[in-house]
């Protein structure tokens, strides 16, 4: 027997003892490991899901808590959340409140965690032709799931943490705000209706997929000039209570 063989059979038979076929579901609490002095205070519990008979047999849902323990409004939070031998935990949040209202001193944000079942699989060659084989952490692993808040702007434009963990929120708000002022701008020099067909544009703004979203549930158009006008309100609300010694948003 050559040693390719011995490999895949090894693998084989190392997947098989370690990967019994019966369901599992574990329920696994946040650990925040944040830095001290962190403005934000991370709970939570996860359900991890593993269906061994399904070809999709890992997944995971759960409901995340975010605290403001602070003493000042915040703008805009990025936290991080990461698994230890949980499958499909490895997301990074970002919340940004510059065109809403601000994330109050002790206001609570609550996140839901949810992952599509997916299949952790390796490719074994030998000479004997292609294989996959399941792979999954050791059932008598610990599972862990930590969380980290990595960076946070305050109303006032003073920050905590590292602000280049902001840098793809930053520039989505630039973006958003210069999206924002030229729908205003359709609007004032041509009306509603061309307004209406320039929100119809693809865009990979949120905040303008919610407007987009509002506007195709809405029979009163009116009502998105309304909304659209707010968002510009509560940007520009923000901007001005932003110290200029700490740059633009």
């Amino acid at each position: 027997m050559n040693l390719n063989r011995i490999i895949l059979f090894a693998l084989l038979a190392g997947c098989a003892a370690a990967s019994p076929q019966t369901e599992r579901e574990s329920s696994i609490s946040i650990v925040n490991r944040s830095p001290g002095g962190s403005p934000l205070l991370v709970k939570g519990d996860v359900t991890a899901f593993d269906k061994p008979t399904e070809q999709l047999r890992f997944s995971v849902k759960g409901s995340v808590s975010i605290t403001n323990v602070s003493s000042k409004p915040i703008l805009l939070t990025v936290v991080s959340l990461k698994g230890t031998n949980v499958p499909g935990v490895d997301q990074r949040w970002s919340q940004d409140y510059y065109f809403d209202d601000l994330f109050e001193p002790q206001s609570t944000d609550e996140q839901e965690l949810s992952s599509v079942p997916f299949v952790s699989r390796m490719e074994v060659k030998s000479s004997e032709g292609t294989q996959w084989v399941d792979m999954e952490p050791s059932r008598t692993a610990q599972q862990q799931v930590t969380a980290s808040v990595l960076f946070v702007q305050f109303a006032d434009g003073s920050t905590w943490g590292n602000r280049d963990e902001a840098k793809t929120a930053l520039e989505v708000r630039r973006d958003t705000v210069k999206r924002l002022l030229d729908l205003e701008s359709i609007y004032r020099r041509e009306g509603e209706a061309a307004l209406i067909e320039d929100l119809s544009k693809p865009s990979d703004l949120p905040t303008i997929w919610l407007l987009q979203d509002f506007c195709k549930r809405s029979d009163d158009k009116s009502r998105v000039v309304d909304r659209l006008l707010r968002l510009r309100e509560a940007s520009d609300d923000h901007a001005r209570m932003v110290k200029p010694t700490h740059g633009k948003p």
